[in-house]
């Protein structure tokens, strides 16, 4: 009796010792199963904050991408315009210096045909009457009572004592002052004209045809100004 009561016991201990196993064991897989689930829901949060970050940051690249290439844009055009500005302003100031270039040519030309056609005057009838006005001009510019005429050697001859006598008459009439004009001593000078000197030497008026040209640059320059360009409209 005692052995039956002793196994009943015995099966018992063994019963609850197996179903406390039994209870470990649901424990256990209900803590792995929380863990697994915890695990789950913590790695969905990571990579739902990742995907979030990663889109965010793919945003945040491309907007800077975009301003990179805007700027990049932009600071092409500016590039580009500026390269046109300054091949506009180079083509402006090339353009000048070949208007200038081509001004001084004909200038230079101009002047140097009208030199030689003034030069082929000497031996013409009418020269001593443009002599003259040279002398007279002259003496109305140097402003004295007594004065001398030089020349060159090839017009030497038209200083006489009658060309004087009537310069000197024609600025009486002009001036209401008379004037002696008396014929240089000295060499004559290698350009065309008169140069007109005051008795004490202190003072002269050059009147040879390259000063007198000189004195006619600017109205000649515009003549071919015009002549190239055409007059302005008013």
């Amino acid at each position: 009796m005692n052995t039956r009561k002793h196994k009943e016991v015995h099966s018992g201990k063994e019963k609850s010792k197996m179903e406390g196993q039994l209870g470990d064991e649901k424990g256990k897989e209900k803590l792995i199963t929380g863990i697994n689930d915890d695990a789950q829901k913590e790695a969905e949060k990571i990579i739902k904050q990742a995907e979030t970050y990663a889109g965010e940051r793919k945003q945040a690249i491309e907007k800077q991408v975009n301003t990179i290439m805007d700027q990049a844009r932009a600071k092409a055009h500016e590039q580009v315009e500026s390269i046109r500005r300054n091949m506009k302003s180079a083509i402006a100031v090339e353009i000048k210096r070949l208007n200038l270039k081509i001004m001084d040519r004909i200038m230079s030309t101009t002047i140097q045909r009208v030199k030689e056609r003034i030069a082929g005057k000497i031996i013409t009838p009418e020269y001593p009457g443009i002599f003259l006005g040279w002398i007279i001009e002259a003496a109305i510019g140097l402003n004295v009572n007594e004065a001398y005429v030089n020349t060159s050697a090839q017009e030497r001859e038209y200083i006489t004592t009658e060309l004087l006598k009537k310069a000197s008459d024609t600025l009486f009439t002009l001036t209401g002052k008379r004037i002696e004009l008396f014929k240089s001593e000295e060499d004559p000078y290698l350009a065309q004209g008169i140069v007109l000197y005051a008795k004490d030497g202190k003072t002269a008026f050059n009147n040879q045809v390259p000063t007198r040209l000189l004195r006619y640059q600017s109205e000649v320059r515009k003549m071919i100004y015009d002549m190239l360009y055409g007059k302005k409209k008013g």
